[in-house]
């Protein structure tokens, strides 16, 4: 199969937005956005098949012309309390909006199959929280949110083509989602946290952790009702510390992230490979850095431990199937300040 296709595109955007002091320690901030979008597309695509020795003995045009002119407005609205110098308790809510375009509709792929009639996806983002510091020792921020789409673009595990009836992803308006989850930081001194002052030294830990519950909803189709969202994983977690001395700094991170799945009905396991699991993984980094008058040194190392693992599975080149994430990595570089 080939094509030739012009993806041109037009988008006007209008936004407006306001903050309040209603009180010394009470600000409201509402805004509004106006957008008015127009996709549209102009060519055709060639469809072809081959006998075993090479012969076409299918082969067939397609010219088409779509065009999807759409406008529409999104409002929000943001309030901050600090009840002193130190806290700022927040809360936030916004409708979202995601406009798809013609180049995520014209896919020639057997592996992979978009709904003609896809549609824009709409919901709202809402979120309540607190941030601060101690005493300038500790840094923390604590946030609980809420997400909801009404016509997620997901993707969903189909095998009803015949003859061969083999599996293949298929991408449209699948189904309403929400996702609830809290995420939380908090990043400390500990010279400052245990009371002691080394000249030049100073050592930090910080800690980022996530929790995700991202499902479908309000969908007839049984084999999705309640399932998780695909590449949603549950849990996430960055850890790591930091130490600086003088020109010297050194940080170590780690990470980990739980397993989840590639689709909608949440497939464990397929033939091909195109859907199903992805495992948990944890990934160690280390970075170093020296500076000497104006000559900085960076050195790092990304996955650490040279753990083996996958992100993603691909539907087309370099798949159909898993795609494994890099190993071991060095990385030098040396910087001039003029």
């Amino acid at each position: 199969e080939n094509s030739d296709y012009k993806f041109p595109s037009r988008n006007i955007a209008l936004f407006a937005e306001h903050i309040f002091q209603v009180h010394p320690k009470i600000t409201i901030t509402p805004g509004i956005r106006f957008e008015h979008i127009q996709t549209f597309s102009e060519g055709y695509y060639r469809r072809f098949v081959k006998d075993f020795a090479g012969n076409i003995i299918y082969d067939s045009t397609t010219v088409e012309e779509l065009n999807n002119k759409r406008s529409f407005v999104i409002g929000g609205l943001g309030l901050s309390f600090k009840p002193n110098s130190k806290m700022e308790i927040y809360a936030n809510f916004s409708q979202n909006y995601r406009a798809i375009n013609f180049t995520d509709m014209r896919i020639q792929n057997p592996n992979f199959i978009i709904d003609p009639n896809i549609k824009d996806e709409k919901g709202f983002t809402a979120d309540i929280g607190m941030r601060g510091s101690i005493q300038d020792k500790i840094t923390y921020e604590l946030t609980l949110f809420a997400i909801k789409y009404n016509g997620r673009i997901g993707q969903v595990l189909r095998a009803d083509t015949p003859p061969l009836y083999i599996d293949y992803r298929f991408r449209g308006n699948i189904s309403d989602a929400r996702n609830i989850g809290i995420e939380t930081f908090i990043e400390a001194d500990l010279f400052k946290v245990f009371g002691k002052k080394v000249d030049g030294f100073t050592w930090t830990i910080f800690n980022n952790f996530a929790f995700v519950d991202a499902r479908y909803v309000n969908t007839e189709d049984k084999a999705i009702q309640g399932k998780k969202v695909e590449m949603a994983p549950p849990v996430i977690l960055r850890s790591g510390t930091t130490v600086k001395y003088k020109p010297f700094s050194f940080t170590f991170q780690f990470s980990y992230t739980s397993e989840h799945f590639s689709d909608a009905t949440n497939a464990e396991l397929t033939p091909t490979a195109v859907e199903g699991i992805i495992p948990s993984y944890k990934v160690a980094d280390i970075s170093m850095s020296y500076t000497w008058k104006m000559l900085t040194a960076e050195a790092s190392c990304n996955n650490l431990f040279n753990e083996q693992y996958f992100t993603r599975r691909a539907e087309a080149y370099p798949g159909p199937g898993i795609i494994p994430s890099d190993g071991r990595g060095f990385y030098f570089t040396l910087m001039l300040k003029l």
